[in-house]
């Protein structure tokens, strides 16, 4: 069996929020009073590990009822980043510049399993 790591970052935009990140069905992230750090426009990095190389990921954001659902390729992407527009609107962006470990901003803060 295959696994297919790839990188969740939050990023800009987040004031104290409670962000909830569902991947494939499965609660893999939830933290409330997230906060962007402005020297590294991040407020969290994790690694999530799937077994499928398609994940459908679903993302939760209050206070403001926010809800985005993606789908992400993992062949293509290995990072996905998530930020927050204005009070009422959230971005996702996926590309294939994750897991950069020598990178000290980048380096993961914890490490999610789903399936």
């Amino acid at each position: 069996m295959s696994f297919h790591d790839f990188e969740v970052v939050l990023g800009s935009g987040f004031r104290g929020h409670t962000v909830t990140i569902v991947m494939d069905g499965r609660e893999v992230y939830r933290q409330a009073g997230v906060k962007t750090n402005p020297l590294t426009s991040r407020a969290d990095t994790f690694v999530a590990t799937s077994e499928r190389p398609e994940v459908h990921i679903i993302v939760r954001v209050t206070p403001g009822d926010l809800v985005l659902p993606v789908d992400c390729d993992l062949r293509a992407h290995t990072r996905v980043t998530i930020s927050l527009i204005g009070k009422g609107s959230l971005w996702v962006e996926t590309d294939a510049e994750g897991l950069r470990l020598d990178d000290p901003i980048g380096t993961p803060a914890g490490v999610a399993r789903g399936v």
